[in-house]
């Protein structure tokens, strides 16, 4: 925070119908004074908010992520000074001690001390990115699900034809109907995400090579971290900021869960489907790690780990521009020692003496 005579800086505690804002310049020696004021959520009152923190030459404001409230309120102020976005967990007051101007107040004061965890909001045709692929996703899942239901009612009807009632007939009209929109919807949804990110079809191209990852995967990471990932200074940073990293949780010295933290779930779903992909993808390297290591932690643990390093591994291909490697010419040739050690052991066991002789080419390449 800078250090000024005057620095006003807002604290916004949204709600569904109203905004409860308080003001204050923090860079005034001794108690702050506070103005208070409450605004509703139309635009009319969005436009009188951002007049009435403009009267007061606000330089910042800050805000609570409340579900999807906060938007309108960014999207009015975005531009007009600096906007923070606070989880909420992280302005949580004490037990009865909750009111509307009070969280606004603490939201500033917590801000100023640096106390706040904030999110990470993307500029304007990033949040479009966003938006447009995951109504890509919920479409998908929207045509899964109209399928699924038009097969169950073929399958009740087709098995007693001559029964067929008139409602079944009008619920399969309207269920064609339907898919028959779903599919148009995607179809230019599909369309328009591919000429807005056009321009990053390189970065897409780099994803691509990626084991598990397609084209739909890769423009939904796009959408989400950037073409470059630049708001993220390490791996590691967005590893947590999706919710991939294993947790902490210790008391005493003692670590009592490991269970990773929430993050970004639509990001923790794309990294997950493409792990899922990347083991099943012949001689790379992730599918020998899955070999590796469900032995010990189980399935559903080693996909996480994949989906681990997968998630650094974009990181570094997005902010160093790089494309990607196996790590070797031959990614089988660690499988095929560890079964030719355990054949061994198995003759041995038998009774029998082994001697090998290596071959002029490695059969497992």
């Amino acid at each position: 925070m800078e250090s000024q005579s005057h620095y006003a800086v807002a604290g916004i505690d949204v709600h569904k119908k109203m905004l409860a804002v308080v003001i204050t310049n923090v860079g005034q020696p001794g108690d702050w004074v506070w103005e208070r004021r409450t605004f509703g959520t139309l635009d009319s009152d969005l436009r009188a908010l951002a007049s009435w923190l403009n009267e007061h030459d606000v330089q910042e404001a800050v805000m609570e992520s409340t579900a999807q409230y906060w938007n309108p309120v960014w999207r009015t102020l975005e531009g007009q000074c600096k906007l923070h976005l606070a989880h909420a967990q992280s302005n949580r007051g004490r037990q009865g001690r909750k009111r509307d101007f009070a969280d606004a107040e603490r939201l500033v004061r917590r801000l100023v001390a640096g106390e706040l965890v904030l999110s990470f909001v993307p500029d304007v045709q990033q949040r479009l990115w966003r938006a447009a692929t995951r109504a890509r996703h919920q479409l998908t899942c929207d045509r899964v699900r109209l399928q699924n239901q038009l097969e169950a009612l073929l399958e009740d009807a087709l098995r007693g034809a001559e029964r067929m009632s008139d409602l079944h007939r009008q619920l399969l009209r309207l269920l064609l109907e339907r898919l028959e929109l779903v599919e148009q919807q995607r179809e230019i949804l599909h369309q328009t995400i591919a000429h807005a990110l056009e321009e990053h079809s390189a970065a897409i191209a780099r994803l691509i090579e990626i084991p598990g990852f397609g084209v739909n995967s890769a423009q939904q990471i796009i959408a989400e971290v950037g073409p470059q990932a630049v708001t993220f200074d390490s791996a590691a940073q967005l590893a947590a900021w999706a919710g991939v990293c294993p947790g902490r949780n210790e008391s005493a010295g003692v670590s009592t869960s490991d269970r990773c933290p929430k993050g970004n779930r639509t990001l923790r779903r794309v990294l997950t489907e493409v792990a899922l992909a990347a083991i099943k993808t012949k001689g790379c390297v992730f599918q020998l790690l899955y070999r590796r290591l469900v032995v010990r932690l189980g399935h559903a643990k080693t996909i996480w780990a994949i989906a681990h390093r997968l998630c650094r591994l974009v990181w570094k291909i997005l902010h160093q521009g790089i494309s990607y490697q196996e790590r070797s010419d031959c990614p089988n040739t660690l499988l095929a020692k560890q079964r030719t050690r355990r054949l061994i052991r198995q003759l041995q066991a038998l009774g029998y003496q082994v001697q090998l002789t290596p071959l002029t080419t490695n059969p497992a390449c």
